[in-house]
């Protein structure tokens, strides 16, 4: 791998390639490539195989690095960090039950990013109302299978065009990873928010009153500690199950949002 390969792909591809190509040298006979590369295209080769390492009792390496100057470089490398012409463009998909503050946390990393952002409800309701489909709001479990398959290609149509975008709302399926290959998962960031039960039992009128901060609720009647904390539940053990990190919101939430944006 040589600097230009790098740059073509800083955020979705370690330093350690590029590192190796620098310090050491390959005899011509021999080749090495990534596995993410590998499609058996090399059939010239005589023989090939596949090095595994188990990291143990390796000597300490000593590493030359660079620092950054603050007044002169910071707004160059945030540039190439956040979305620089070398750096692939980003997609974000916020997901979470109810109440979790997922609207929130889209509108300040639309603010910090300058990214825009699709609602998967207000694309639930376009279609809702336009006659498109049968469905009700309350269907939850059939707009999962409805709407997942237009986010999914639209997700796939800003990656393909190097483009930004924050996706936001509950309609995404656990499994949802197995609709992309390697080559659009590495430009995919995946957050999902969930409260613990403790949180909803002690925070519950204030979660209420936070409802709107974003968008005003019509109807928020429905919204119970109890239907909380299932729907909390649920969101937390499916996408765990899945192989998925949850930020789960215990004490802190304005911390815990932070973090995130």
């Amino acid at each position: 791998m040589d600097i230009e390969e790098y740059l073509q792909n800083p955020c979705g591809t370690l330093s350690i390639p590029y590192w190796k190509a620098k310090t050491l040298t390959l005899p011509d006979s021999i080749r090495m490539i990534h596995c993410r590369d590998w499609n058996g295209q090399y059939s010239d080769y005589q023989r090939y195989f596949r090095v595994k390492h188990s990291l143990k009792d390796l000597a300490p390496i000593e590493f030359d690095y660079d620092t950054i100057s603050i007044d002169s470089q910071a707004k160059q490398l945030s540039k190439s960090v956040l979305g620089g012409e070398n750096c692939k463009d980003m997609v974000t998909i916020i997901t979470g039950a109810s109440h979790t503050g997922k609207t929130l946390l889209a509108q300040r990393m639309l603010e910090k990013y300058k990214a825009p952002y699709l609602s998967i409800d207000h694309l639930k309701m376009g279609l809702i109302r336009s006659g498109n489909t049968d469905l009700t709001p309350e269907d939850d479990e059939e707009l999962v299978g409805y709407l997942w398959p237009i986010v999914r290609e639209m997700i796939k149509t800003a990656i393909e065009n190097r483009q930004s975008l924050i996706v936001e709302g509950c309609y995404i399926p656990f499994d949802w990873r197995k609709d992309f290959d390697e080559s659009y998962l590495q430009s995919i960031r995946f957050l999902c928010l969930a409260m613990s039960e403790e949180y909803i039992g002690s925070h519950f009128e204030q979660i209420k009153e936070h409802a709107c901060d974003i968008e005003a609720r019509l109807d928020d009647s429905s919204c119970t500690v109890e239907r909380l904390k299932n729907e909390n539940r649920e969101f937390a053990a499916g996408f765990r199950a899945a192989g998925e990190r949850v930020m789960l919101i215990t004490e802190d939430y304005e911390a815990a949002i932070r973090q995130l944006a």
